[in-house]
Formats: C-alpha cells, structure tokens, sequence
C-alpha cells in the first residue's frame, strides 16, 4: 500500500502560510474605519476570489489520484481560500503583506523542495 508521509518541513509551510493569512485577517477585524467604497470592493472580490479559487480548486482536485473526491474539496476548499483571500487584500493596509508573505513562502517552497528526501526506488537498494 502506497502511504504519502509529510516531512516537517511541509507542515511547518502550512503553518507559516495559515499565520500569514491570519495576521492579515486580524488586521482586517481590528480595521473600524472602512468606507462604503471600501465595503463595495471587498463584496466584489470576495465574489470575484470564490469563483477563482473554486475554478483552481476544481482543476487541482481533478488532477488527483481520487478525482471525484478531489474535485470537491478543492470546490469548497478553493472558494473559501479564495473568497478569504481576495476579502482580505481589499484592505489597502494588507497591500504590503502579500508581497512579503509571497515571499516568505516562496522561499519556504523552495527550501523544502531542495531539502527534501528523495525516495529511493525499489531498484536502487
């Protein structure tokens, strides 16, 4: 049986990328003075995010081992990500954070993918 493992590298980028996204909601919470404009523009993204975090979930989820289930939860997974995301960034205070949480977790990818165990193939041993 095929198992997929996590290494704690992969997970500890999951945390990094949940903080980033929380420290920008947080700001978007304690913000007391937003505008009519600036209400207006967060219900468009938050539309406008869902449908394209939907249309990339879906398409990821299809390109899985399990399509169907795959599928799903990238509809649901990606229209709340997105959604949240595009809210998120309506806030010209979180301007700033998306370019250095971008980077962050670039960087973090990029670490992970180079500093990850290769898997040794049966005929390698």
């Amino acid at each position: 049986m095929n198992r997929s493992y996590f290494t704690i590298a992969e997970i500890m980028l999951v945390i990094a990328a949940a903080a980033i996204f929380l420290s920008a909601g947080r700001v978007v919470a304690q913000e007391r003075g937003l505008t009519a404009d600036i209400r207006q523009l967060m219900i468009l993204r938050a539309v406008s995010g869902t449908i394209i975090g939907v249309i990339v979930g879906v398409g990821i989820g299809l390109s899985r081992r399990r399509w169907i289930v795959g599928a799903i939860l990238g509809f649901f997974g990606g229209g709340i990500v997105g959604g949240l995301a595009a809210t998120i960034l309506s806030v010209p205070q979180n301007i700033p954070l998306a370019p250095i949480g971008s980077a962050v977790l670039l960087l973090g990818g990029v670490a992970v993918r180079l500093f990850s165990r290769r898997d040794v193939e049966s005929g390698d041993r």
